[in-house]
C-alpha cells in the first residue's frame, strides 16, 4: 500500500529547538505510546475506556445499595451522546466533555463506550433505551430512516445496534485511507505539544474504517509516519507481532 511506504522526513531545525533531555523524554514518550498501541491494536483497536467507566458515575449520594441502584436505572448521560456533527467553538476532538455530558463524534468511540457500560449495566436495558443517546443526524436516522420493525430489532440486541451504527456512520474505506495517507506525527506536533496518543488513535480508528484488521499493518502505519528523530529508538513491529509482544 502506498501510504505504508511513505516516510516522515526529519526536520533538523525543529529538532534543534529541543535540548537533549527534552528529546530523550519525547522518545521515551513515543516508545510508551507505541508499546501501548501494540497491545491495543491486537484487541481490535480499543482505545481505552472513553470517559468514566460508569462505576463512579453514581450520583445517588452513596451509601448501601447506591451502586446497585445506579446499575438498575437508565440515564443516557451515563453512556454519553452520539452527535456526529456536534460543534463547539472552544473544544475539538472526537470526544468532548461539556460539564455533565460527554459527546461522541465518532461511531467507533461511541460503540466502545456502549460496550464498556454493558459490562456494568444490563444489556437489555441499554438496547431498549440507547436511542435516547442519539442526537443530530444520528437521531434523524433513527426517527426518519428506520422502519418500526428495524427499531424493534435494535431494541433486542446491542450487537444489532453496533452493526447498524457502523453500517450507517462508519467512514467509507476510501475516505479513511485518505486520512491515513496524510496523518503524521512530526517534530512540529511535538513542539506544539500534540498528544502522540491522539495521533496513534486516529490511525487505529481510520484503519478499522478502512477494514485493515491486521495488527502488524496497523502498527506499521503508526510507526512509519512518526518523525525519524522521534522513532529513532522505536522497534518496528514484525508480522508475527501479537498482543503480548
Amino acid at each position: 500500500m502506498k501510504a505504508a511506504c511513505s516516510r516522515a522526513e526529519p526536520n533538523p531545525e525543529m529538532a534543534a529547538s529541543f535540548n537533549d533531555a527534552q528529546m530523550a523524554a519525547l522518545r521515551a514518550m513515543m516508545q510508551e505510546i507505541f508499546q501501548a498501541n501494540n497491545h491495543n491494536a491486537g484487541r481490535g483497536g480499543n482505545e481505552g475506556n472513553p470517559g468514566d467507566n460508569g462505576e463512579n458515575s453514581d450520583t445517588t449520594g452513596g451509601g448501601p445499595g447506591a451502586n446497585s441502584q445506579w446499575k438498575e436505572r437508565w440515564n443516557p448521560s451515563d453512556v454519553g451522546f452520539f452527535d456526529l456533527n456536534y460543534e463547539d467553538s472552544f473544544k475539538s476532538g472526537l470526544m468532548i466533555h461539556t460539564g455533565k455530558e460527554t459527546i461522541f463524534r465518532d461511531v467507533h468511540l461511541f460503540n466502545e463506550r456502549v460496550k464498556d457500560i454493558a459490562v456494568i449495566k444490563d444489556e437489555k436495558m441499554i438496547a431498549e433505551n440507547l436511542y435516547t443517546c442519539l442526537r443530530g443526524i444520528a437521531l434523524e436516522w433513527y426517527v426518519s430512516e428506520l422502519t418500526d420493525m428495524e427499531k424493534r430489532l435494535l431494541k433486542l440486541s446491542l450487537d444489532e445496534w453496533h452493526r447498524a451504527l457502523l453500517s450507517r456512520f462508519k467512514k467509507s474505506p476510501a475516505i479513511a485511507l485518505t486520512t491515513i495517507t496524510t496523518e503524521k506525527y512530526t517534530m512540529s506536533d511535538a513542539y506544539r505539544r500534540r498528544e502522540p496518543r491522539e495521533y496513534a488513535q486516529i490511525i487505529l480508528r481510520e484503519a478499522r474504517s478502512a477494514e485493515m484488521t491486521s495488527t502488524y499493518n496497523q502498527l506499521f502505519l503508526i510507526y512509519n509516519e512518526i518523525d525519524l528523530e522521534l522513532r529513532r529508538d522505536l522497534e518496528p513491529s514484525e508480522p508475527k507481532t501479537t498482543i503480548n509482544a
